[in-house]
């Protein structure tokens, strides 16, 4: 009889702390001998604007990846309940497990999904932010959330990301971050597309989540239901939230990375797209004006 993928779910074990860097080289090394693990070729391009240099992967590849996505929403299946075995890095906590991504460009490219199923456009909660202050904890990375298919998001089953630091070469390991600075209205609006930056504590879920709460409603983004589309930028000390418009920009994909500074074009045509315009142009255009 097949396992319930719930009960499996729940079986995982919780990784020790202090262990995740660890357990991730190991389930990278396995996933990657075993071919669950499926990396894109990418090369990185420098645009630089307005002093900021974004960093421009462009992408080959991305064929399987929208091919894979296109099929699971066609036979709605999920992909993170039940995981591919070779996938899993290890229990987070009671409410979340850890994921490779399986088509990742950064390294590692973590996934922290709920055990049981919930919706990707859910407000976040306190088990949310608990999982995700856990894994800030561990090495330098930041967490990033999509809220909804306008933001850049893929699945429907709710999970947040974290990746390592940094995020490109360079000086500054997040290339956006020195424009987010904590309740400062007038540098939100220096950039061309509405945001908002709060501090935020890193070893309370309870007070983020507050703090979350808050940037929902500065940036118009709550509402009596499920929030309007947005990315969330999740640092050791600070939170910045991004409402969305639109997940592409002339077919290219913007997700919350876009807005961290990292920005993924799928062939040549795409690079001198985001070249002609400037990556800011790109960040207005699916975001919200002020």
């Amino acid at each position: 009889m097949a396992k319930d993928p719930v009960q499996h779910a729940e079986a995982e074990e919780e990784l020790a702390p202090g262990s995740l860097w660890e357990a991730t080289a190991a389930a990278v090394a396995r996933a990657r001998a075993s071919g669950a693990l499926e990396p894109l070729t990418t090369r990185v391009e420098t645009v630089v604007e307005a002093g900021i240099p974004f960093s421009v992967r462009v992408l080959a590849g991305m064929e399987r990846k929208i091919a894979r996505t296109r099929e699971q929403r066609r036979t709605r299946r999920n992909p993170f309940l039940p995981h591919e075995p070779d996938l899993f890095v290890g229990g987070l906590s009671a409410t979340h497990q850890i994921l490779l991504n399986k088509y990742n460009v950064l390294d590692p490219h973590l996934l922290l999904v709920t055990r049981r199923f919930a919706r990707q456009e859910a407000a976040l909660d306190a088990a949310d932010f608990a999982a995700a202050l856990r894994g800030l904890a561990e090495f330098p990375s930041l967490v990033f959330y999509n809220g909804g298919r306008a933001s850049g998001s893929s699945q429907a089953h709710k999970h947040l990301q974290l990746v390592a630091l940094p995020l490109a070469e360079g000086d500054e390991p997040i290339p956006l971050a020195p424009r987010f600075r904590p309740g400062d209205a007038a540098a939100a609006r220096e950039l061309p597309f509405r945001n908002a930056t709060a501090s935020c504590p890193d070893d309370d879920a309870e007070a983020a989540l507050r703090v979350y709460r808050e940037l929902l409603r500065e940036t118009g983004v709550a509402t009596a239901g499920d929030p309007r589309p947005y990315n969330l930028l999740l640092a050791r000390g600070w939170m910045t939230m991004i409402p969305r418009s639109h997940g592409t920009w002339r077919g290219v994909p913007a997700n919350a990375l876009a807005y961290a500074g990292t920005l993924f074009a799928r062939g040549e045509e795409q690079l001198g797209w985001i070249r002609e315009a400037g990556p800011l142009h790109l960040l207005r255009e699916t975001g919200l004006p002020w």
